[in-house]
């Protein structure tokens, strides 16, 4: 399919030179002849790239240029300056302001069509790899609010572990674990057997009379 572009000056010989040879070039090309009514194009039909003049009575090419980046719409819409401006000055604002490219008149239609497709390749790769880092982002952040592994360090070594509702991914602090030292139970002593006092005779007293005792050997 082929690429639109949209031609954006003030000149209209210019314009119908410039859509003639980027034809040429298999692109679909199209003009408008102010700022004001190429915003209001843009709106209603984008096309895949622009070539903008900035010198332009209504509505100059840092207007558009400013309008269409502060635009979520059109901030990635490729902007190819095309200026018979000569000032460096100019460039550094235009690329300052969000052009991708500046190109000076005068320039064959080969010529900016080489420069166009460089420009629309360049921002296609731009587009895929923060659409690629986009998914990567959108699917860490599931896998991290889903499940999120982290490093718990401990005193033997460190080991992995889960957590369903830490984010973001950090390191973990040592969990503090309670003490489970068992107090020592104490124990009442065992009564061992006594040993005799004494190896004398065990006595048995007996009465012999209500006021005399007498002992006896057993």
């Amino acid at each position: 399919m082929a690429q639109r572009v949209l031609i954006i000056d003030d000149e209209i010989d210019t314009c119908k030179m410039l859509v003639m040879g980027l034809k040429a070039q298999d692109f679909e090309a199209d003009y408008a002849l102010s700022g004001a009514l190429a915003l209001a194009r843009i709106h209603t039909d984008p096309p895949d790239v622009i070539v903008l003049d900035l010198m332009m009575p209504d509505t100059d090419g840092f207007e558009v240029t400013r309008y269409l980046r502060s635009h979520a719409t059109t901030e990635k819409l490729p902007i190819v300056i095309l200026s018979a401006i000569a000032r460096p000055d100019a460039e550094e604002e235009a690329l300052r302001l969000g052009a991708n490219i500046f190109l000076r008149k005068p320039i064959g239609p080969r010529n900016l069509a080489m420069f166009i497709r460089k420009v629309m390749e360049k921002t296609k790769s731009k587009k895929k790899k923060q659409s690629l880092c986009w998914k990567v982002i959108k699917h860490d952040k599931n896998c991290l609010k889903n499940r999120c592994v982290f490093l718990i360090h401990q005193s033997r070594g460190c080991r992995l572990a889960s957590s369903d509702s830490i984010s973001p991914l950090r390191l973990a602090a040592p969990p503090k674990t309670k003490s489970c030292v068992t107090p020592p139970v104490l124990c009442a002593p065992t009564a061992s057997p006594s040993k005799p006092q004494s190896s004398l005779p065990r006595l048995k007293v007996t009465s012999a009379a209500p006021t005399q005792f007498c002992a006896k050997r057993l």
